[in-house]
């Protein structure tokens, strides 16, 4: 079913902006007045530009007159758009805490709805739980949201996958020019059509909860990816080749830990089936793209052995970055 919606009429303007990732995905974030503000914030933390009108499915920001817990109706929140030809009914939620997202089975737009938030960190929550309607979408073009690092060197990018305090940001602190760091924690991934995957940096919400409010990502600045590498603390360090199966396995576990904390556990049933989806894309991801295990140590050159490890592919991102996305 494809649903045309008209949300940049000149009787019924709303502010909007456009997400692009990879080459074909997109979505459009629309904001009611109640949340004009809080989309200013996100499109500015994430590079987003205005968007002046297009196809994309559509993400309805608003934020809630009375939030009620028991509450499981949308039609307050749509009434806040010109969007007449949106089903009323048929809306399943999923709730949380101050963000609840609602999804529609016939239509690929959803909404997000907003609980009023007294600060500053308290929006940039709402923000990194409003992502998971994108990781969602994503799941369905064969995306995967990744904790990971993005680093790039040529034009072409690499993974660094890693739990928490293990050293990804410390190697994109340690990284010296020609390559680049373009995300220490968050990295979405998404096939290009043609056998190759595009990394985009994702924003390290936690910065800006801190304090850190300066800082922001070029979200839609993809890069192709050469090679994905499992972090390890050593002593030495040192690139060792995996196999598919394994490399499958590791990546099902670092976008799962994305997921988990937020939706995959709200219903069983749908944690079964989101867990096939996360498995078969990262099997096409690891069949793709060449996967290492990357011991690094804290004060060798874990970019040499980055280096060493891709030789054999560098024919690949060099062929890549003629197709960069920028």
């Amino acid at each position: 079913m494809v649903l045309v919606i008209d949300v940049f009429s000149k009787e019924y303007q709303q502010i909007s902006y456009c997400l692009r990732l990879g080459r074909e995905f997109s979505l459009t974030f629309t904001g009611s007045p109640s949340a004009t503000s809080w989309l200013e914030k996100l499109a500015r933390i994430m590079g987003l530009v205005p968007s002046s009108g297009n196809n994309s499915p559509v993400v309805y920001c608003a934020n809630t007159y009375r939030w009620r817990d028991g509450e499981r109706s949308p039609v307050n929140l749509l009434n806040q758009f010109n969007a007449p030809h949106v089903p009323r009914i048929g809306w399943r939620p999923e709730d949380f805490g101050s963000v609840r997202l609602w999804y529609h089975q016939d239509i690929p737009d959803f909404l997000c709805e907003l609980k009023s938030a007294k600060h500053y960190a308290s929006e940039v929550q709402q923000m990194w739980y409003s992502m998971q309607g994108v990781y969602r979408a994503l799941g369905e073009r064969g995306g995967l949201p990744l904790h990971a690092a993005l680093i790039k060197r040529d034009g072409a990018g690499v993974l660094l996958i890693a739990g928490t305090g293990i050293g990804k940001s410390t190697c994109c602190r340690r990284v010296e020019p020609p390559w680049n760091a373009l995300a220490d924690d968050l990295t979405v991934v998404i096939p290009a059509g043609d056998g190759t995957y595009f990394g985009h940096p994702m924003p390290t919400w936690s910065d800006h909860i801190s304090g850190e409010w300066h800082k922001t990502w070029d979200v839609q600045r993809g890069v192709p990816l050469c090679g994905v590498f499992f972090l390890e603390q050593a002593e030495h360090d040192k690139a060792i080749p995996i196999g598919q199966g394994q490399a499958a396995i590791a990546i099902t576990r670092s976008a799962s830990y994305v997921l988990t904390r937020d939706w995959l556990k709200k219903d069983r049933s749908r944690e079964r089936d989101a867990r096939k989806v996360l498995f078969h894309n990262a099997t096409l991801l690891a069949q793709s793209v060449p996967s290492f295990t990357l011991r690094a140590s804290l004060t060798g050159s874990f970019r040499d052995e980055v280096d060493n490890a891709l030789v054999p592919h560098y024919v690949l991102p060099f062929a890549l970055t003629r197709n960069s996305l920028h």
